[in-house]
């Protein structure tokens, strides 16, 4: 396996485990229990194939400024073959006025995220694109797909008919030729992608790209019908 197979097999988060916390100009959080079960599926057992070979709490600026300082050696084993690299973090030993009894789990947990984000874990997460509400749908109907559940499935096949019926009526109604090419070139930068998402026959991928270039040639020649 390639480093980047590696990567893009545990990219992808399934969004039913991403919340959106409104904190620090809001952001996504993947919750730790899901991180644990993804690294549990690639590397085996946590303490076993993978998790802290040590991790120690500097209480040095505790009273400065609240933090405590997290100096960890996270390893995994990869293929038989164990690797090792350090991870530092900060975390507040207060939580408001008052020492929160959980801060040593807590700052183990997000520690523990942050070096399986270094590996590419739930990178969609960090790289922003749960910002993006069209990826959030696409995993959301990935997930649905690959549940085995019959009307999750089904939902999903649904929602990409409508998705793409939409599409094709946004293309009808461009205004100019410009505007057609503008939209049919978005529509099939994902069109691929979605289409793997619901495992889509030949037969349904080639019906969609002709229905595309269809709407696109109808369009151009009623606008330029319109200009004579």
């Amino acid at each position: 396996m390639s480093y980047l197979e590696f990567w893009n097999d545990v990219c992808e988060t399934d969004p039913s485990f991403t919340k959106t916390v409104n904190q620090r100009g809001g952001f996504t959080s993947v919750s730790p229990q899901y991180q644990i079960r993804e690294a549990t599926r690639k590397f085996g057992l946590y303490g076993m194939g993978w998790g802290f070979e040590s991790i120690d709490y500097n209480y040095q600026f505790t009273s400065e400024n609240g933090l405590v300082i997290v100096n960890a050696v996270f390893f995994y084993v990869i293929d038989g073959k164990r690797a090792t690299f350090p991870i530092t973090n900060a975390w507040p030993m207060k939580s408001g006025a008052r020492v929160d009894p959980d801060f040593a789990k807590k700052a183990e947990t997000n520690t523990m995220s942050k070096a399986l984000s270094k590996l590419g874990f739930s990178a969609d997460v960090f790289l922003g694109q749960f910002d993006d509400a069209e990826y959030v749908n696409m995993m959301d109907a990935k997930a649905r797909i690959e549940s085995g559940d019959d009307e999750k499935i089904r939902e999903s096949h649904a929602e990409f008919n409508e998705w793409f019926n939409s599409q094709i009526k946004a293309v009808s109604l461009c205004p100019n030729s410009r505007a057609v090419y503008l939209v049919a070139n978005k529509i099939d930068s994902s069109l691929g992608d979605r289409l793997t998402i619901i495992k889509a026959s030949e037969e349904k991928r080639i019906s969609c790209k002709s229905g595309l270039d269809k709407i696109v040639s109808e369009t151009l020649a009623n606008l330029e019908k319109k200009e004579r």
